[in-house]
């Protein structure tokens, strides 16, 4: 992130207009706070709201229709949970060339998980991001209670071992344990201070003392898991990530989440990690008796393999708020086959929550009312600034793009001001692209030059931030520039028209490179002139 002195510096000079211009409207679809439409509003955003879309009874239908009217339903972002990520993981390219033909540029997902395509949101121009910041406390203090209840039985042999021959002590977990009002998580669930917790809680901090815990995802959720579970302060915990944490204290931390699964006797899922990254081999390396919570996605999890683990005893209780299943799926898995050979994983997932060693909430970690807030807040102003300078810090499978500031502002005694140009006007080229295609940034700037006259383009601030991963066997490279060029002087004279069409013939020749997914113009310009 460039010194906030250097973007309020900047932003004191300079306006920005973008090309092609952004739709300065927003889609909201399903589970935003109205906090959303306020904030949209004040930024002078127009609001599309499907929340209150009437005669339509499946919030399917209701986005599909919205994705019918693109032509006409025109904005700049969709914003929603659940039913949009599973609409759109659905509708997979399609769906997003469909959303990119309508000028929407981003897809905010509220909250940390994301279930769609991302990659295929990428390729087709799209870009997906989180809104993680709101969750993470909420997610942390929902998982503390299911592991309040989940421990119960276990916490109340440790304070009194003769519970274990009385006739009336329940072996299963007791969900009315759970306080599930959240307006009295504080009282139950205290993240300062130990000394402050109930006294069944301070048991349970206790009863983990030494114990090994794993955490499997090391983001937002997970060190916030790590800092402030009371449950935890004592335990021994051991952490995977593929990214892996260098600045948390006091953990173990591990190159596989195999070596980290040896022996856990709690393991806690925060990762959005392959489907069945949790399987039967996983499952056997946990130490008998182990406990499982899952906050993360459903399908983390093989449902069978976790059924038939609990039935055998080597899980001894799990807490599940995600599902391989939810919402309208479900009702076709309710009723179970009365033999098990024909059980699918979603039979299983659906057996799972009915388990009596297993506590199942309805994907209800995030939904805190004061985390909605912070998170449609959070998912308007993402739009508006990408929108207006084309950074976007939570996307997914992508870089956190950083405008190139410095191209034009320096320092000059102690002071930042306007880079002087030589008469040369600068703009910014956005472009999301493959980073494996190689040489392809050196092509765009060929053309680019060959398209102005100039001989070579002078590329003066910015830089390419590339995302790798692996999807299966095939390596990805994600990649988005923002570069600062020179342009000729008679850029600088030119109406809004013929800026447009100028520009758009730029965009055109970017986009028209192999492996460029989108391309964008940014054109600062000094307030003054």
């Amino acid at each position: 992130m460039q010194n906030l002195s250097m973007v309020d510096a900047f932003g004191g000079e300079y306006e920005v207009s973008v090309f092609p211009t952004p739709v300065n409207a927003v889609t909201l679809v399903d589970g935003v706070s109205n906090r959303a439409e306020e904030i949209a509003h004040e930024l002078g955003m127009t609001v599309h709201d499907l929340r209150k879309v009437r005669g339509i009874e499946r919030k399917s239908d209701v986005l599909q229709e919205a994705l019918n009217q693109t032509g006409t339903l025109r904005s700049a972002a969709w914003l929603g949970r659940g039913g949009m990520d599973d609409f759109l993981k659905k509708g997979g390219v399609d769906a997003f060339w469909q959303l990119r033909d309508s000028g929407v540029q981003v897809v905010g997902r509220l909250g940390n998980g994301v279930g769609m395509d991302v990659q295929a949101a990428f390729d087709s121009g799209v870009l997906v991001a989180r809104t993680p910041r709101g969750n993470a406390e909420a997610v942390r203090i929902w998982q503390d209670l299911i592991l309040h209840a989940l421990f119960a039985n276990d916490v109340d042999l440790m304070i009194n071992p003769a519970l274990k021959d009385s006739n009336n002590f329940k072996h299963a977990s007791d969900t009315n344990k759970l306080t599930w009002d959240r307006k009295d998580l504080a009282a139950e669930v205290n993240p300062d201070s130990c000394d402050e917790l109930p006294e069944k809680a301070k048991a349970m901090a206790e009863y983990l003392r030494g114990k090994k815990v794993t955490i499997l995802g090391a983001g937002r959720i997970g060190r916030e898991v790590i800092a402030k579970s009371p449950f935890l302060r004592e335990a021994d915990i051991h952490v995977f990530d593929p990214y892996p944490p260098k600045d948390i204290a006091n953990i173990t931390v591990h190159n596989s989440s195999k070596d980290a699964l040896a022996d856990a006797e709690l393991v806690l899922l925060h990762m959005s990690g392959a489907d069945r990254m949790i399987g039967a081999e996983e499952l056997k390396l946990v130490k008998d008796g182990a406990k499982i919570c899952n906050m993360a996605r459903g399908g983390i999890v093989d449902p069978k393999a976790l059924f038939e683990a609990i039935e055998s005893g080597k899980i001894s209780g799990a807490g599940l708020d995600t599902h391989l299943v939810e919402g309208d799926d479900t009702a076709q898995y309710v009723h179970l086959p009365s033999s098990r050979v024909d059980w699918s994983d979603e039979h299983y997932a659906v057996a799972l929550r009915r388990h009596s060693k297993v506590i199942g909430t309805n994907h209800s970690a995030a939904s805190d009312e004061k985390a909605q807030a912070i998170n449609a807040e959070d998912g308007i102003r993402a739009i508006h600034h990408y929108n207006r300078f084309g950074e976007l810090q939570d996307g997914v499978l992508v870089p956190a793009a950083q405008f190139p500031y410095d191209a034009f502002m320096q320092e000059r005694d102690g002071h930042l001001v306007p880079v002087e140009a030589n008469g040369h006007p600068r703009i910014v080229i956005e472009s999301m692209h493959d980073g494996l295609v190689p040489g392809l940034m050196d092509d765009v700037h060929r053309a680019i030059a060959a398209k102005l006259g100039w001989a070579k383009l002078n590329v003066v601030g910015g830089k390419i931030s590339p995302y790798e991963y692996r999807q299966g066997d095939e390596r990805r490279r994600n990649a988005i520039a923002l570069q600062a060029v020179e342009v000729p002087a008679r850029f600088g004279q030119m109406s809004p028209a013929e800026m447009q069409r100028s520009f758009g013939e730029l965009i055109r020749l970017v986009e028209s490179e192999r492996g460029m997914r989108k391309a964008r113009i940014l054109f600062p310009r000094r307030k003054n002139t």
